[in-house]
């Protein structure tokens, strides 16, 4: 019996000819522009509720700072008024509930590590929440806190994760030196999984660090479990100084791009069988949206960049 095919939905952005980027969406390779072409936006990531696209990311108020924004079926929300700088990085859904990640200006005045759920801010004690998900009722952000260096008077961005507003700081290597970030969260039972970067690019399973092949030169940007495997979308960068978007299983690392030129690979879902990652490849030193089943890459004729990919079995 063949297989039945699946439906691919990509958030990201277009280059417009005022080379404004402009956020979008493609169902299947069919564009949705849902930014405005005259001002500045881009599209963080995607999430499906039935027949409804959820996309979230952020557009230029008339003051020049970041909107944090969510579209529903290209229909923008903004979560923040323009007054300050604002951004929605990431969208995830539980049952009728709207969950997006971010940053915002919190109520006492202080840029802070945000999310929303169904448009009503959750303020987090650390600086950016890049990535959300829901385990069991749970609520799980990643991103970054930044604390006060003891060595040196200045600020360090320390690796975070909060669950239900709870903040877990990772350790650093190297204390008070070395920046650390999250950017992908996934959750199994009570097995907590992030990737990021603080001395090299790793992910972390209940705050140990593990290690990917690619060492220093290593930069994950998302991740996603099937029963017991870990995978992993982000870059390797090669002796050509080239990125090379990679894919890694259990921490070992398969190049999704040939080296030649610059590819990287910022989000990932799985659908069965089949591994998704999407992020861009480059050509003439241009970017051009591209997203990879398993290996083999689909990329579509614009300039620009995927952010987030959602795959539903038709």
């Amino acid at each position: 019996m063949p297989k039945k095919a699946a439906d691919v939905y990509v958030s990201g952005y277009i280059t417009a000819l005022n080379n404004n980027n402009v956020a979008a969406y493609w169902k299947n390779g069919v564009i949705t522009v849902i930014g405005d072409s005259t001002v500045f936006s881009i599209a963080t990531g995607i999430a499906l509720n039935g027949q409804d696209v959820y996309v979230s990311g952020a557009a230029i108020s008339a003051t020049g700072n970041f909107i944090a924004t969510v579209w529903k079926n290209g229909v923008p929300t903004k979560l923040t008024n323009g007054a300050e700088s604002a951004e929605a990085t990431a969208v995830t859904i539980n049952g009728s509930d709207i969950y997006v990640a971010g940053y915002a200006t919190n109520n006492v005045g202080v840029i802070s590590a945000a999310y929303w759920k169904n448009n009503m801010p959750v303020y987090l004690t650390g600086t950016v929440a890049q990535a959300i998900t829901i385990n069991g009722g749970d609520v799980y952000a990643a991103g970054s806190s930044t604390h006060l260096n003891g060595v040196t008077g200045g600020y360090v961005n320390l690796t975070t994760y909060w669950k239900n507003g709870v903040a877990t700081i990772l350790p650093n290597p190297l204390p008070g030196f070395i920046n650390g970030f999250a950017d992908g969260i996934a959750v199994s039972g009570n097995d907590v999984y992030m990737v990021g970067y603080d001395d090299q690019g790793e992910y972390w399973k209940n705050g140990t660090a593990m290690p990917l092949t690619g060492g220093q030169g290593a930069n994950p940007w998302a991740i996603a479990l099937s029963g017991n495997d870990v995978y992993i979308a982000g870059q390797v960068n090669n002796a050509n100084n080239f990125f090379v978007a990679t894919l890694w299983k259990n921490g070992t690392a398969a190049p999704l791009s040939d080296g030649t030129s610059n590819a990287v690979a910022f989000s990932i879902t799985i659908n069965g069988s089949d591994v998704y990652t999407a992020g861009y490849t480059s050509k003439g030193n241009k970017p051009i949206p591209t997203y990879w089943q398993n290996s083999r890459p689909v990329s579509f004729k614009y300039i620009g960049s995927l952010t987030g990919i959602a795959v539903v079995q038709q």
